[in-house]
């Protein structure tokens, strides 16, 4: 008899197991779990509690509940990095008794090779910002005495003054007539010392869709690309060269 009820016991067991896992049956799982604070102890006949040990030898009272997936409980993925279009300022000290050495912010530098492998400047809007208050320190003042010239990854362009630096007025001020800037795309991008030969600005010969007599108020420098006349161009690197001609 004992050997006959092992036998109806376990296949019991495989009935109860072909029900439960059935492969073709999808649903939310269901799992058991003990339910909170300690089990209640079972009564005994005759209207007795049980005992702490009869108690502890009893089942834990369970309770069922069911798990469902549910995407919106999702949190969003926060990214770990930004885009960082402006230069980046570091804290130095210096050795010598100055604004640096009591912890002032400077300025990093950052520095790339151009299209003939020269180090020039990264683009940034500082670089081309005005130096200070005074007219003498605008940019724009600037450009008579120096040209700019900016590359993109494969180009490289000249923004020049383009009126007489020389004309004034009765008092010895410069004449706002002649504050007119030109702007061109070099044919052919060339060393320093090329650059320097042929002068600075370069011959018109040198330049292709030259724009000529340019308002300085046509002319907007953005974080990563200079507007000249409504056309965006972008650049990544700089150079300011003192006029020779």
């Amino acid at each position: 008899e004992g050997g006959g009820g092992g036998g109806a016991l376990a296949s019991s067991a495989k009935e109860i197991g072909k029900k439960d896992t059935g492969k073709d049956k999808a649903g939310p799982v269901v799992v058991a779990v003990p339910a909170p604070g300690p089990p209640t102890p079972p009564p005994v006949p005759g209207g007795v509690l049980a005992t702490p040990a009869a108690a502890a030898a009893e089942p834990d009272v369970t309770v069922e509940c069911v798990l469902s997936p549910n995407p919106h409980r999702v949190t969003c993925v926060v990214p770990t990095f930004f885009p960082n279009t402006v230069e980046q300022v570091v804290n130095t000290r210096h050795s010598a008794a100055n604004s640096e050495r009591r912890g002032k912010l400077i300025q990093e530098v950052t520095v790339q090779y151009n299209l003939v492998h020269e180090p020039w400047l990264k683009y940034s809007v500082a670089a081309v910002a005005d130096e200070g208050f005074k007219k003498s320190q605008y940019t724009a003042a600037r450009l008579r005495r120096e040209s700019l010239f900016l590359e993109s990854h494969a180009a490289r362009y000249e923004l020049s003054f383009d009126g007489d630096a020389y004309a004034v007025d009765g008092e010895g001020k410069a004449l706002r007539s002649e504050d007119v800037y030109r702007f061109g795309k070099v044919i052919s991008p060339k060393t320093l010392g090329e650059t320097l030969t042929l002068g600075v600005p370069l011959p018109a010969t040198e330049l292709v869709d030259l724009k000529k007599k340019i308002a300085w108020a046509d002319v907007k420098f953005g974080a990563s690309a200079i507007n000249v006349l409504g056309e965006e161009i972008k650049v990544v690197r700089l150079q300011f060269m003192a006029r020779t001609l």
